[in-house]
């Protein structure tokens, strides 16, 4: 696959697309931020079959940080969410059917970070710049 550097609509205007992105009510945003965790995380996958490990590490790495910035957008959704006239919409039933992950503490090396699903109370380990994954909580399915 040949990587762009324009995008339809944008061509190179960036700081355009980081504006109309950036003015996204938050659900929305963070499904968007999910799907380009996702695709990233593709992306080091297959890298990492073509043995490109640098390559696929950095893309896990990112992978985990727009994870962390996802996550911290559903809580500004949460936050503003009642103060909102909302209709129901794919993207609040996207919300409603994740996992609540909540950072629960990291080992004493800084390397790990230890995470609990506030629904189901299921946890999970990730490595630094690990990806805790967006599948659906069984609780909310």
């Amino acid at each position: 696959m040949k990587h762009g550097t324009t995008i339809p609509t944008y061509g190179t205007d960036f700081k355009r697309l980081a504006d109309d992105v950036g003015n996204l009510r938050y659900d929305a945003l963070q499904e968007f931020l999910a799907h380009l965790a996702e695709k990233l995380e593709e992306d080091s996958i297959a890298d990492a079959r073509r043995e490109r490990k640098k390559l696929s590490k950095s893309l896990k790495e990112a992978t985990g940080h727009i994870d962390l910035a996802m996550r911290s957008v559903g809580k500004a959704w949460k936050i503003s969410k009642p103060h909102m006239n909302v209709e129901k919409t794919n993207s609040s039933l996207f919300e409603s059917k994740m996992h609540a992950w909540e950072f629960q503490n990291a080992d004493l090396t800084g390397r790990y970070s230890h995470y609990k699903c506030k629904h189901c109370k299921e946890t999970r380990t990730v490595g630094a710049g690990g990806n805790l994954g967006q599948d659906n909580c069984p609780t909310k399915s």
